[in-house]
């Protein structure tokens, strides 16, 4: 019996997807393609031939482009999914409701479903309301997650993930709808959800986190009925303008910076109490102008008692933080789930955070998941794959033989600097002069056109110059310069060979020790070594800088909004009257009169 069933009608897509299951080690899994699942779906009830089967879960989406759909559709539907009503009447223009009827109809009656759909079927037309108020009036629809646009591959159109759930849907109040269409990256002229955005929107859909009004809301059933008739225009219920660019028409008139443009700023200001009144003085009632020069802002926030002391505060976090998570990461073994793992940490991460000030806890989190992509995850597959020691080969250099690449590979540079930076140094320096050899030569190659391939340079079988260097090298050249320039060549030569061999006896010397070290650490020993001389260093690094780069953040915020409102409509209006008052005595001077100055006023 299968677990996972799915329908494609392309049967590309359908081979991709078998493909992506098998990747993740999914068996028991039946793909069917050619065929729409509107309007011929492959799956039918076992029992009830002309019903179709029904599942737990779906997890489906709308196709932005496709609608060749339409040309197969069977009225009425043999599976007893539509009306005929709705069927008979613009079919084309109702694709959204047909799907979403589809997957209420393929779930059991507990089941639950997440559907990917453009935004705008939100926007229900008359032909649409009814079906749409019959799906509410029920309760299927536990919640709407609105995303950005630009976000999918086949439309830059918005779209949206409608949650539906049979459980209990009789019983429903209301609808859950998470506002997430700001929360992106840009890159490439495409949106993309970062892990944190992602985190934000499960988390808060699965707490039902209504704290922010902006972010978040519950729609209760009565509000549906009263405001809109049941219309699920998602962005009907959103008063924010907080991400508008709304400015103040007083100040542009009179001048001053508005008392609400500073308040965006109220995290530096609640966790620096005294920073406000250093940047910014009063000139009239809620209105304000900088009290300090544009360039000393940055210098200014960063050297704030308070500001400097609140680090104290993110340390104290991260010190938490570690103290929860050292235990996880001492216990790696064969066996823990890595990717359980990262969720664990991260979680914790959040929580260590959520009161940091200033800062986002999720900036944070950002930056764990980061690391943890492009570092630590390695350092942690290794560990989990760790092998015995006394099977690993080693060649006369110290590096593992035959392509056998353990944890001591992935180790060895950490090693290297921490017990052994002096022989490094000594190693960094020999290779620096062996390619300023090696670089010298090859120049004075060229500029004295040597033929490099000539016998008399190089004993190629016993890899080395020949003895009668000179005298070959007299019978070929009678020129007294071209000999001097032969004997040049050989002594960078002799140069380069005495820099490559302390090169190599200096590295051979630096893997054994680094192997002998290897040997005598446990595997224990090990992951200590990570925790403590690595990962948590690098975290820490990345956290301070985090927190450093807040200065040049909102100093650059002030600067803008300062000179947004640098100069009031009063002030500009004064400079223009004086530069047209200039403008008409230039013009007098030049004989211009009566009409001429009229037009140059107009």
């Amino acid at each position: 019996m299968h677990n996972i069933y799915g329908q494609e009608k392309n049967v590309f897509s359908a081979c991709l997807a078998r493909m992506r299951l098998f990747l993740h080690h999914k068996k028991n899994i039946e793909i069917a393609c050619g065929k729409s699942a509107l309007s011929s779906p492959q799956f039918k009830n076992s029992n009830h031939p002309n019903l179709i089967k029904t599942f737990d879960f779906v997890v489906t989406h709308l196709s932005f482009m496709d609608k060749s759909w339409i040309s197969d559709i069977q009225v009425p539907d043999p599976y007893g999914r539509y009306s005929n009503d709705i069927l008979k009447k613009f079919p084309e223009k109702k694709e959204a409701t047909l799907w979403i009827l589809h997957i209420l109809n393929s779930l059991n009656p507990t089941g639950k479903a997440a559907v990917l759909l453009p935004s705008r079927v939100f926007f229900p037309k008359n032909i649409n309301a009814n079906t749409y108020k019959w799906i509410i009036k029920h309760g299927y629809i536990k919640g709407i997650i609105n995303l950005p646009s630009n976000l999918l591959c086949e439309t830059d159109s918005p779209s949206s993930i409608l949650i539906l759930d049979k459980r209990n849907a009789s019983e429903r109040k209301g609808i859950f709808i998470i506002d997430a269409n700001r929360d992106f990256v840009s890159k490439n002229g495409k949106s993309y959800l970062r892990k944190r955005d992602i985190h934000k929107i499960i988390s808060t859909f699965l707490t039902s986190d209504t704290s922010n009004p902006n972010y978040a809301r519950f729609i209760a059933n009565d509000e549906l009925k009263m405001m809109t008739e049941y219309s699920i225009d998602t962005f009907y219920y959103y008063k924010d303008t907080a991400h508008k660019d709304l400015r103040d028409i007083n100040a542009l008139i009179n001048g001053g910076i508005p008392k609400k443009e500073i308040a965006k700023m109220n995290p530096l200001w609640k966790a620096c109490p005294a920073l406000k009144n250093r940047l910014f003085q009063l000139i009239r009632k809620d209105y304000y102008c900088l009290s300090v020069q544009k360039e000393k802002i940055c210098q200014i926030i960063a050297t704030d008692t308070a500001f400097i002391k609140n680090f104290e505060k993110i340390e104290d976090a991260f010190n938490n933080w570690k103290t929860h998570t050292v235990p996880f990461l001492k216990e790696l073994k064969n066996g823990v789930n890595a990717e359980e793992l990262i969720e664990s940490i991260s979680r914790q991460l959040l929580i260590s955070f959520a009161k940091v000030p200033i800062l986002d806890e999720y900036d944070f989190y950002e930056e764990l998941l980061e690391y943890w992509a492009q570092i630590m995850r390695n350092d942690v597959y290794y560990i989990l794959n760790y092998e015995n020691k006394k099977n690993t080969r080693y060649n006369k250099y110290g590096s593992v033989k035959n392509g056998y690449y353990d944890l001591f590979e992935h180790i060895k540079p950490l090693l290297t600097d921490y017990f052994y930076s002096d022989v490094s140094q000594v190693l960094k320096r020999l290779k620096k002069e062996l390619k300023k050899v090696t670089d010298h030569i090859e120049t004075f190659t060229k500029e004295n056109k040597i033929d490099v391939n000539k016998s008399y340079y190089w004993d190629k079988k016993n890899n080395m110059l020949t003895n009668n260097f000179t005298n070959n090298a007299q019978k070929d050249h009678d020129n007294v310069k071209e000999i001097s320039i032969i004997k040049t060549y050989r002594t960078l030569l002799n140069t380069e060979i005495s820099y490559q061999r302390a090169t190599n006896q200096t590295e051979a010397s630096l893997n054994s020790l680094l192997k002998n070290k290897y040997q005598q650490m446990s595997k224990e020993e090990i992951i200590h070594f990570l925790i403590e001389k690595k990962w948590f260093i690098d975290i820490y690094k990345r956290i301070k800088d985090i927190y450093q780069a807040i200065p040049t953040y909102y100093s650059l915020q002030i600067i803008d909004m300062a000179e947004y409102y640098e100069y009031s409509l009063t002030e500009c209006v004064n400079e223009v009257e004086k530069a047209e008052e200039k403008v008409k005595n230039h013009l007098k001077k030049m004989g211009f009169k009566g009409a001429y100055l009229d037009v140059a006023n107009k």
